[in-house]
């Protein structure tokens, strides 16, 4: 790990994937006077923890780990597996909390087994505990397909999970001493919750959360897109150069498509092959409007996802970016901007973009994120999409969003 000497505050960031980690980095220059800033990489986030460990190692960001056990060798038996972590968990995150120095803890959440015992044992200490929404959350956004499973199978699993609950909430408590459950952002133990926009603040309180624990504390990427527009739109050197660096052709417009992991078990309702298809789908309907030689289409990848999947994609004329390209010099350079609930959302309408939003699958998790953006209207017919493209040739498409105060909060 990399270690700093330094007489300030420690402040540390938890995050739980390389997305929430990349967005407490854009944090940094408005913390590091006044702290030191220090990521902690927690093993419990098991798919996640190399990766994010990586990143900050290849970023040359300050970080602590909480490494998986040295005997993790899988047990024949996962309860004891279970609770061998949780014996050592508490031991290291014991350990990590006796440094005097750390004054700030911030993670994504404060809920859960893992999360919650930290936020506890952080609060016995007085150290201040806060979650920052850094994600859009909204009612259904939980929501999966409906699977389809033998009705013995729901059977048995309907006896044996309450079994299970009981038995796993009596290990925690039996070595923990707390049990917290999940919930969503701000339903645990953290002192603190900063949320994006008042549309955040009302989804929060009606899940619970005590407005006296909120604060609307707005959301950098609504600055950072305006910040970027104002720079490019005025600076034609750094216009031309940030084009270049992203081998962008301004000689033709950029169609820009953000994607979703269809194929994740987020949602899982395709395979490789099928997430390949769907976008190819697309592309070959964006095409029949505008052709290799007017306009580039550019792919920028969930950062779940493997940018490799898309490659074939390139003969069609389109540019696949790396998962962790800078999403707002993609977005500026973005003529039309095509995507279906992602966060990202929100840069392009803060730009005040040409939009379309697709929902194809016609998922509830997609369609109910819609006021959430101030969405006008998901499109979830190929006729429909064409006509919206057709409607952008001539230049009479409107804006598929009205986004104002609610959504977007001044002085982000």
């Amino acid at each position: 790990m990399i270690q700093k000497k330094s007489q300030k505050p420690k402040l540390f960031f938890i995050p739980h994937y390389v997305g929430g980690l990349r967005y407490f980095e854009k944090l940094l220059p408005f913390l590091e006077d006044k702290y030191e800033v220090r990521f902690l990489i927690l093993f419990v986030h098991k798919g996640t923890y190399t990766e994010m460990r990586d990143y900050c190692r290849e970023q040359g960001l300050a970080y602590d780990l909480v490494p998986p056990p040295s005997d993790a060798s899988p047990s024949k038996f996962p309860v004891f597996s279970f609770i061998r972590e949780l014996v050592y968990y508490k031991k290291k995150i014991i350990n990590f909390l006796s440094d005097q120095q750390i004054r700030k803890i911030i993670s994504v959440n404060d809920s859960g087994i893992w999360i919650g015992y930290l936020m506890v044992e952080a609060n016995r200490r007085d150290i201040d505990t806060a979650v920052l929404q850094w994600a859009l959350a909204y009612e259904g956004q939980r929501e999966k397909p409906l699977k389809i499973t033998a009705h013995w199978r729901r059977i048995l699993y309907g006896l044996i999970k309450p079994i299970y609950v009981l038995f796993k909430k009596f290990v925690v408590y039996l070595i923990l001493r707390v049990y917290q459950g999940k919930g969503v952002p701000g339903s645990g133990m953290a002192k603190r919750l900063g949320v994006i926009n008042q549309q955040a603040f009302r989804f929060f309180k009606k899940q619970g959360v005590s407005i006296e624990k909120m604060t609307v504390v707005g959301y950098l990427d609504f600055h950072l897109a305006e910040s970027k527009k104002q720079q490019l739109d005025v600076d034609k050197t750094a216009r031309k150069k940030a084009a270049e660096a992203f081998g962008l052709n301004l000689g033709k417009k950029q169609i820009v498509i953000f994607t979703s992991a269809y194929n994740s078990r987020v949602v899982n309702i395709l395979d490789d092959d099928g997430q390949y298809q769907f976008y190819e789908n697309i592309i070959k309907t964006i095409r029949v409007i505008f052709p290799k030689e007017s306009h580039d289409i550019l792919i920028k990848p969930h950062p779940i996802e493997r940018p490799e999947l898309y490659r074939p994609l390139e003969k069609f004329g389109v540019k696949i970016f790396a998962r962790l390209a800078d999403n707002f010099t993609l977005v500026y350079f973005a003529d039309l901007y095509i995507a279906d609930s992602s966060t990202a959302n929100l840069i392009p309408i803060a730009m005040g973009k040409k939009v379309i939003f697709i929902n194809f699958f016609r998922l509830p998790l997609v369609e109910k994120s819609a006021p959430y953006f101030g969405i006008k209207r998901f499109v979830t017919k190929r006729d429909e999409f064409l006509t919206l493209l057709q409607k952008h040739k001539k230049g009479n498409l409107d804006y598929q969003y009205q986004a104002g105060e609610e959504i977007i909060t001044k002085n982000s």
